[in-house]
Order: structure tokens, then C-alpha cells, then sequence
């Protein structure tokens, strides 16, 4: 099995197949400057992110379509960045549905890209710089999936600080409040505005 970043070209650097799987080199701003290197990161072993632009809700049947880039409207929300950043950072580990990393979300890549925890790649005994990637991911959209929140604040300050889990706090404070926006939107709660310090609290998620 390989990596998603073994084989992608990143700000002008090759990234070769050849290489053992692990943690990129580049410094913290850069990583933050380039949200989707944190997916490339993420993904370990489990898949490859198609270049191919589609609608995020029609990514279902075809794997490589349910690997494609969202369409953003002429006029985008913030949930519809939101979805972008999602895509860029949190897809590959989470799932094109909020799934989280199940055995059927990883079947969406090719056999020899299903198993991220083979032997130095993200087992244990990942390569220097690189890291073990937990066994279970939770599902993050659909019911009963956010009850540990009970409010938009309070899911915003775990992203911020917590993820992405190989990397907490790599995102910026926008890109955070991006991809609240989305997750909260995913599970139904509609923002009739943008999502910020000052409202979060008060939008409750139950």
C-alpha cells in the first residue's frame, strides 16, 4: 500500500512513492498555509484525493467521484468554505459522509491503498517523523454524533485544539471556523449567520 503524499508534487517538491510513509518536512506556517498538505498527512495509506471537481453531495457510486473536490456556489456561505477545508484536512480520515474511517471508506481507494497501518507506514513502527494512526475514527455527521458538544463554541475549541489529530492547533482560527460551520451544518443546524466568538455560544448543538 502507499501514500496519498507519496506521489503528489507539494509547493514544487516531489514527494516520491519510493519513499517510506511519514510526516512531511515542511515548517509549521507552511503546513498551515497549505490545508490540504494535512490531508495528504492524514490519510497515511488510506487513499488518493482525485483533482476532479463535482458536488459534494453527489459523490456517491464512483470512488474516485466521492474523492472529488466540492463546487462552491457563486455565493458561498461559510458552511460551503466550511466543506472546502473539510475536504482539504478532514475527508480522508472522517469520510466523504462524516463517517468516519471505516472499512467501507477506505474500500473507496484502490486494494493496495486500503491498509494504512501496515509495517511502517502508520503502524507502530511508523518511520522517523512520521506517525501511528489510531485504529478507530469516529463518525462525525449523523445522529447522535456530536452529543459530547452542547454548543457550537464548545465543538469549535475541540477542532482548534485538538485537531488535526496528528497536529493539533496547525489550523488557522478562520479555517477552524470554516469547518465548525460545515460539521454543524452536515448534522442539520442551519446558520442563519456567520459562526464567530461572539454567536457560538448561543447556537446550541442539543
Amino acid at each position: 500500500m502507499r501514500c496519498a503524499m507519496c506521489s503528489i508534487h507539494v509547493c514544487g517538491v516531489e514527494i516520491r512513492r519510493d519513499r517510506p510513509c511519514q510526516k512531511s518536512v515542511f515548517s509549521r506556517n507552511q503546513l498551515g498555509k497549505i490545508a490540504f498538505l494535512g490531508g495528504l498527512l492524514l490519510v497515511g495509506c488510506a487513499t488518493q484525493i482525485a483533482t476532479q471537481d463535482n458536488e459534494p453531495n453527489a459523490r456517491i457510486g464512483n470512488p474516485e467521484d466521492r474523492l472529488a473536490k466540492p463546487l462552491l456556489p457563486s455565493n458561498p456561505s461559510q458552511a460551503d468554505n466550511g466543506a472546502i477545508e473539510y475536504w482539504l484536512v478532514c475527508m480522508v480520515c472522517h469520510g466523504d459522509r462524516g463517517q468516519g474511517l471505516t472499512d467501507e471508506w477506505r474500500s473507496a481507494s484502490g486494494p493496495e491503498d486500503q491498509d494504512c497501518w501496515q509495517s511502517k507506514c502508520h503502524a507502530s513502527n511508523y518511520p522517523p517523523g512520521g506517525f501511528e494512526l489510531p485504529h478507530f475514527i469516529p463518525s462525525i455527521i449523523g445522529e447522535n454524533t456530536l452529543l459530547r458538544f452542547s454548543n457550537a463554541q464548545e465543538l469549535y475549541e475541540y477542532i482548534a485544539f485538538q485537531m488535526p489529530w496528528w497536529s493539533p492547533g496547525l489550523l488557522t482560527e478562520e479555517q477552524n471556523w470554516l469547518i465548525t460551520a460545515y460539521v454543524l451544518q452536515e448534522n442539520g443546524i442551519i446558520l442563519e449567520v456567520d459562526l464567530n466568538a461572539d454567536n457560538a455560544r448561543s447556537i446550541l448543538i442539543h
